[in-house]
């Protein structure tokens, strides 16, 4: 992983400074390097997919807050209910997602492994129907779970904000990056932390 990081690295400045984004070439000089890691400390897909979906549209503190309690209450029990879910913080939507997640036999059985066998089109099949995962959690899915180095989390309204901050075009620019563009949004992210 420390290798594919300063590849990566080397490669978007290399681009950054080809296709003249002076802003976001400056950034990188004087940026680290960051590397793609795992966000999933052993979790099983279900729960990551539980921890990613909890985390949509709310404050990165509220979302670790809830998951903690949604975790917690999760282990404890076999017997899941879409009430006792909302109890530990979760809006009705997002109880009644969770709920059918720990119902999915299907989406229990998978491994990472399992997953990376899969074709690009059956992942996002498989994963879309999906109540509750739309196309930012499937991404946050390759990108953290799969650790998978071309993915553009276009949703992502962070990485919208530091796009504009640094392209004229974005949706040209994003595809100058790729096969590294998990490694343009991680570093896109950074950029708004230091501001």
């Amino acid at each position: 992983m420390a290798d594919d990081a300063k590849l990566a690295y080397k490669f978007l400045l290399k681009i950054s400074k080809q296709k003249n984004h002076k802003k976001f070439h400056k950034f990188l000089v004087n940026s680290r390097v960051i590397s793609l890691t795992s966000r999933t400390h052993n979790l099983s897909i279900d729960l990551f997919l539980i921890k990613t979906i909890i985390s949509q549209q709310v404050s990165t503190k509220a979302a670790k807050s809830i998951w903690l309690k949604t975790y917690k209450y999760i282990k404890s029990t076999n017997s899941f209910s879409e009430d006792q879910l909302r109890e530990q913080g979760l809006s009705r939507p997002k109880a009644s997602y969770i709920f059918d997640i720990l119902q999915n036999k299907e989406l229990q059985s998978l491994s990472a492994n399992r997953i990376l066998e899969m074709k690009e089109s059956e992942i996002d099949n498989f994963f879309l129907k999906i109540r509750g995962v739309g196309p930012w959690t499937l991404c946050s899915l390759k990108m953290f779970y799969l650790c998978s180095a071309d993915v553009f989390i276009s949703g992502d309204l962070a990485i919208n904000k530091a796009c504009k901050s640094f392209f004229a075009d974005a949706t040209s620019s994003v595809k100058e990056y790729a096969p590294y563009r998990t490694y343009l949004c991680l570093y896109l992210w950074a950029s708004l932390n230091q501001t």
